[in-house]
């Protein structure tokens, strides 16, 4: 909570005006002449009100405050269409220009409360890639690797998922859904070989789902 107290350096707060377009955010209009947009929260954490006297460092910690609640605003709504990395939310929001401590302070709160779980993140994303995308081993962990997650969890997770899913019936479900028309004989054909090579099976699996096709 904030005192009321005068000093050399401080500044008295005018007026609080609500945005009209987002209720939860309000104009400080500070004296003599600065403006600071902050949020309700930040409002009600340093009970802000008209004719309160903050110092310079007040001012400081107030606006530090109301980055990181913005911030984590930020992170929540990247977070309702659809689960992610710790080190994804990182990149994605370094290239905002937020700072990287922030970033990792909101992200180390927010997993604290179970918004953001790099197993569960792991789990959802193998099974995506793997069960839908229909892709291999080499291709799953070339994808894994941005997200910087904990390569035994991602193992353990990945293996799992390949164990209900084995690779040579993913290559059978490619096969009949793109080379269905196919009249000639598979072994000998270098395109689908190609093809499911780029989609990360590795020889021996192609070789194995083939002769069997």
């Amino acid at each position: 909570m904030v005192k009321e107290r005068k000093l050399s350096q401080s500044k008295t707060i005018n007026a609080i005006i609500p945005l009209k377009r987002n209720n939860r955010k309000f104009n400080l209009i500070i004296s003599p002449t600065a403006n600071l947009r902050v949020s309700i929260d930040t409002i009600l954490k340093y009970n802000l009100k008209e004719g309160l006297v903050l110092s310079e460092s007040d001012l400081e910690a107030i606006i530090s405050f109301d980055q990181i609640q913005n911030l984590k605003d930020m992170v929540l709504n990247y977070l309702s269409y659809r689960s992610r990395s710790k080190n994804e939310i990182l990149l994605h929001f370094l290239k905002k220009g937020f700072q990287r401590k922030n970033i990792e302070f909101v992200i180390e709160e927010l997993e604290s409360k179970g918004y953001v779980d790099d197993e569960q993140f792991a789990k959802i994303y193998a099974s995506n890639l793997i069960e839908v995308k229909l892709l291999g081993i080499n291709a799953v962990m070339n994808k894994f690797h941005k997200h910087k997650i904990n390569r035994e969890l991602v193992d353990k997770i990945v293996s799992g998922i390949y164990e209900k899913n084995p690779p040579k019936d993913l290559i059978k479900i490619i096969l009949h859904k793109k080379f269905q028309l196919v009249n000639e004989d598979l072994n000998r054909n270098q395109r689908i070989i190609n093809y499911l090579k780029r989609k990360g099976f590795l020889w021996e699996e192609i070789v194995e789902a083939l002769n069997q096709f």
